[in-house]
């Protein structure tokens, strides 16, 4: 395993006291083909592969007067109203420069720093945010970038900010480039013995200057809200050149050779001081031998350290075996844990040395090693176990046989009497068992057989007049009933005349029957139209029919019933039992008949005389109107009483000026029905 060493800080900043800017290249030197290279500053195992110089920080190493609301020489505060500031006021948006005294010592607000005498710790939560910034220059658009920083957890007592665990969220600008891998402390709030952690946040730069911003953010919310976390940072640094460090491991994961190879060890910082565990202080160290191998390097605000295994390793074989056939539900593991493997990829992208089987199929393993890759494939079978279902209990028709099957693949089948068949064939009802038996083991299945017969539907009954409810029957020996209405009784009761169907069923099929229920015919009364009286004349309603009985309105029972009264009369009629009915309006009027057509009219829209209509009418009760053309097409026609033509034709066409005829058919009140015709000049 690669083992990260504690990152602490050398004695001084850089030689000179001053702050510089990191350049960065890589140093590749031809290799013979039996090394291997190990970048050392690959962070998370990537490589700085070039270098773009920018200004670094001034004031990396945040010296300076410690001090609550305080920031150090060269950095000022993410201010109150800041798009990427959270904090509620501007006096909960500064950081306090902190060193082993204090600024508040007594609750928790010191600690030491990771290089130099003070370092920045800010508070997030409860309404705070306090971060710092710089602006810095140099940059160039478009290339990559990386900052370091030192970050550790600073707990607060007095006011309950005890979070274990927090992190620095890094902005370009108002840009989120990056949130650092968490910290974790166990420490208690007084102590001088904070762990400092070295993390890395890569970036592009977009400009040639650019406001660096450092804001503290919770990883996790066991202190938010209300309380929150209290973080520290130090020794901030600017790596550049199509950067992409994200932690801070030095050498990468352990790794490893092949028997007879070597790897090479390479920091690619040409110019840093460099020491390794042999005493060695190159740029790079060869490898022949397995061991634990450790290198220091010199950064801005001190030495990085950290230390990787090496093994030399033989080439790797496998051998899944002979191909397998076992029963369904059995599980089947195969396990090629190898000694020395690197890597194992089963067909299905698993990484595990052992991978468990429950479905057919082809399995695959490939392992590799730094000698290379071998791999191999094995067969896997499920046999199932044997599966017989006779499905639910049958009831058959008496006409035809019921087959019975129990074919199963590679199974021995045997009914209960004895015999071996894959199918049964019953003509008897009876309770029937079958057993199947394969190499994964017997099952059973038993099913009832039961015969009827062919159904007969015959739906007999009428209606009567007294209203009488009918009940109409299907067959006893039916398993479904279905009537016209969707309801699935054996019975339904028929109320009003109708259509009434049956479709009944059973295992011999669907039958159906249809009956039409018909009410006896009522007597046909028919009193005639209403009637309108002229003065001093009277009116006799009849309702005469054979074999009948009368009721009148006024409970007279003549066949006859005379008035000269306006008003509504009806009679009840009886014959056979069944009843009939009918109703008159008896009206007086003065039976004065006027009706006066023009002979002209203009239909150009002025809204006089548009319309061609009756210029008095008067006990007319129906009409209808045709308009003809001098060649005898038909051009309007209309049962209005008003007649309202407006001079067009059929299509909506106008008619043209000219002589147009007329013929009128009408009833009067007194029933007298009328005919008339006559001219009209249409102009507009």
């Amino acid at each position: 395993m690669h083992r990260a060493s504690g990152l602490g800080p050398i004695s001084g900043r850089l030689r000179d006291g001053s702050s510089t800017s990191l350049h960065l290249r890589t140093h590749l030197p031809l290799l013979s083909p039996n090394v291997t290279r190990i970048p050392i500053l690959a962070l998370l195992g990537v490589l700085v592969v070039a270098t773009t110089a920018a200004q670094s920080f001034v004031n990396g190493d945040l010296e300076g007067v410690s001090g609550t609301s305080v920031t150090p020489p060269g950095w000022t505060n993410v201010p109150y109203g800041d798009p990427v500031c959270e904090a509620d006021a501007e006096y909960a948006a500064t950081p306090d420069l902190t060193d082993v005294n204090g600024p508040v010592y007594s609750n928790g607000i010191m600690g030491n720093p990771y290089s130099g005498s003070t370092f920045e710790c800010g508070l997030y939560g409860a309404g705070y945010h306090e971060g710092l910034m710089q602006s810095v220059s140099g940059f160039v658009p478009g290339q990559s970038y990386t900052i370091g920083l030192h970050q550790t957890v600073v707990k607060q007592s007095s006011t309950d900010y005890l979070d274990e665990t927090g992190t620095w969220s890094v902005y370009m600008d108002n840009t989120l480039i990056g949130t650092t891998t968490p910290t974790f402390s166990a420490e208690p709030p007084i102590s001088l013995n904070k762990p400092w952690d070295l993390r890395f946040v890569t970036f592009t730069a977009t400009a040639t200057t650019h406001w660096i911003k450092f804001l503290p953010d919770d990883d996790d919310a066991d202190q938010m809200p209300p309380n929150g976390v209290r973080m520290g940072i130090d020794c901030i640094f600017l790596l550049g050149g199509n950067t992409d460090i994200t932690s801070g491991a030095f050498l990468g994961n352990d790794t490893s050779f092949c028997v007879g190879g070597s790897v090479l060890l390479e920091t690619g910082l040409p110019g840093q001081m460099h020491v390794w565990q042999d005493g060695s202080t190159g740029e790079s160290l060869l490898v022949t031998v397995s061991g634990d191998y450790w290198v220091e390097v010199e950064l801005e605000c001190g030495a990085a350290r950290d230390t990787i295994t090496v093994s030399v390793v033989d080439p790797v074989t496998v051998d899944l075996g002979e191909d397998v056939v076992t029963c369904t539900g059995n599980i089947f593991t195969l396990n090629v844990d190898v000694p020395g493997a690197a890597q194992y990829e089963w067909q299905d992208g698993a990484t595990t040395p052992g991978y468990t089987i429950s479905a057919s199929g082809q399995y695959w393993v490939e392992i590799t090693n730094a000698c290379g890759s071998v791999s191999d494939t094995i067969n896997v079978t499920f046999l199932p176990a044997p599966d017989v279902d006779l499905g639910p209990d049958i009831v058959a028709c008496s006409n035809a046989p019921v087959i019975l099957d129990a074919t199963f693949d590679d199974a021995t089948v045997v009914w209960q009497d004895g015999s071996t068949a894959n199918t049964y064939t019953v003509t008897e009802p009876g309770t029937y068992w079958v057993d199947a038996t394969t190499g994964c083991g017997t099952i059973s299945d038993t099913i009832a057989v039961s015969f009827v017969d062919p159904l007969v539907v015959d739906l007999q009954g009428s209606l009567s007049c007294d209203g009488t409810p009918v009940v109409l029957t299907g067959p006893p020996n039916a398993d479904t009933y279905l009537w016209q209405d969707n309801s699935t009784g054996m019975t339904f009761t028929v109320l009003v005349p109708g259509m009434y169907s049956l479709d009944a069923g059973n295992a011999c099929g669907v039958v159906s029957d249809m009956i039409e229920m018909l009410l006896p015919s009522p007597p046909a009364v028919n009193l005639g139209a209403d009637v309108v009286l002229c003065p001093g004349s009277s009116a006799t309603l009849n309702a005469t029919l054979p074999n009948a009985t009368y009721v009148w309105q006024d409970g007279s029972t003549n066949a006859t019933f005379t008035t000269d009264l306006p008003g509504t009369y009806w009679v009840d009629v009886l014959v056979n039992g069944c009843f009939g009915t009918d109703t008159v309006d008896v009206s007086v009027d003065d039976c004065t008949v006027i009706l006066e057509i023009p002979n002209v009219f203009t239909p150009n829209g002025s809204g006089d005389n548009d319309l061609f209509t009756p210029m008095e009418r008067k006990g007319i009760t129906s009409m209808r109107t045709q308009i003809f053309g001098r060649w005898g097409n038909l051009l309007f026609s209309t049962t209005d009483l008003d007649i309202s033509w407006n001079g067009k034709g059929p299509n909506g066409d106008l008619a043209p000026d000219g002589t147009y005829f007329w013929v009128l058919e009408y009833t009067t009140v007194t029933g007298d029905r009328i005919s008339l015709t006559g001219t009209l000049a249409l102009l507009r």
